[in-house]
């Protein structure tokens, strides 16, 4: 059975132009945001001859506004969703959606696909008309810009409305993606407050594995002595503390983790600029810590207020002895904590 064969490689990279939110622009190269998929019309008997385009960035639609502009949130308040299947983000699509389906299928079940065998054919690229029309009897079509921006026009000037359809490849099964034949890149749905990656991108090999469910610890109420070690020359005498007051605080806070399979690599995300709007992306979390056997270990994502920090938990570390614990900690001016949380 053919197979797909590859595209030819983008052209070189332009200055990238600010896109608003919410626009669809053919000047990508990979990302959620240009994994889309084809969701048939109820009307239609679930065939291929009219639907929506879903974008899996938002799960909403390729959706008609007013003056042939396209936009991918809804209609009604509030705007900032996922526009959700309606008349105007229902299309018509050209048969090579339907092709390309129909070839997608048999090359996945089909053990030659993988092996290459019987060579490989060009993906079809495929137009898409509105059902909605407005006024006039020509259709509108979806079309790429000059400058990339996807708008609804009557008329198609050169290959500016004709999409090349791909498989979305890795961690894409069943989603495709829309290449521009005038631009020569792929569609993506532009916001700069979604993450345009899958989340675990942002964690890099080698995983950490789950570590097992720890006992159920309880905070503790009434005083309390803090076993102060005997060796450090600066040590006080000890100290006593009642612990009644901070006890149920301890305990809403540690309540979210008390089933345990939380790793190192989940801590990692809160790492990734793409877990954050465009607008917090350089304010990370600064720190990584790590308490293994007494011994500390950590990660250091920005020197701000690093030495202080550093040196805090090394004197804790030589007072008394610390669990093994994991955490992330954030030192800018404005942590990043919900609202009542502190």
């Amino acid at each position: 059975m053919p197979r797909f064969c590859p595209p030819p490689p983008p052209p070189p990279a332009s200055p990238a132009l600010p896109a608003a939110d919410w626009t669809f622009v053919a000047d990508a190269s990979g990302g959620w945001a240009t994994h889309f998929r084809f969701q048939p019309s109820w009307g239609a008997n679930a065939s291929l001859s009219r639907g929506h385009l879903v974008n899996r960035l938002s799960g909403g639609c390729v959706n008609l506004r007013s003056a042939g502009s396209v936009r991918g949130h809804s209609n009604g308040s509030p705007q900032n969703v996922g526009a959700p299947p309606s008349d105007s983000t229902e299309l018509v699509p050209s048969p090579e959606l339907a092709a390309f389906h129909t070839l997608r299928s048999r090359a996945a079940a089909s053990s030659d696909a993988s092996s290459g065998a019987g060579g490989c054919v060009p993906p079809p690229a495929a137009s898409f008309q509105f059902v909605a029309q407005g006024t006039s009897k020509e259709p509108l079509t979806l079309q790429a810009g000059a400058d990339g921006l996807l708008a609804a026009a009557r008329g198609c000037p050169r290959d500016s409305c004709r999409f090349q359809l791909l498989p979305a490849g890795e961690g894409g099964a069943g989603w495709f993606q829309l290449r521009s034949l005038s631009t020569g890149r792929l569609v993506r749905l532009a916001h700069a407050a979604m993450p345009t990656e899958a989340s675990w991108g942002g964690a890099r090999p080698p995983f950490a594995r789950p570590k097992q469910r720890p006992p159920r610890a309880r905070a503790r109420r009434g005083e309390a002595a803090c076993p102060i070690g005997a060796g450090a020359a600066d040590s006080p005498a000890g100290w006593r503390y009642n612990a009644t007051l901070w006890g149920p605080v301890v305990a809403a806070a540690l309540a979210p983790w008390a089933e345990g399979e939380l790793t190192a690599s989940v801590l990692d995300l809160a790492f990734s600029p793409h877990m954050y709007p465009a607008g917090r992306r350089h304010a990370l979390p600064g720190l990584h810590v790590s308490v293994r056997e007494g011994r500390l270990y950590y990660r250091a994502n920005s020197d701000y207020r690093l030495t202080l920090v550093l040196d805090m938990l090394r004197t804790v570390a030589r007072l008394v002895r610390l669990p093994d614990v994991e955490f992330v900690a954030h030192l800018w001016d404005h942590p990043k904590a919900t609202s009542g949380r502190g």
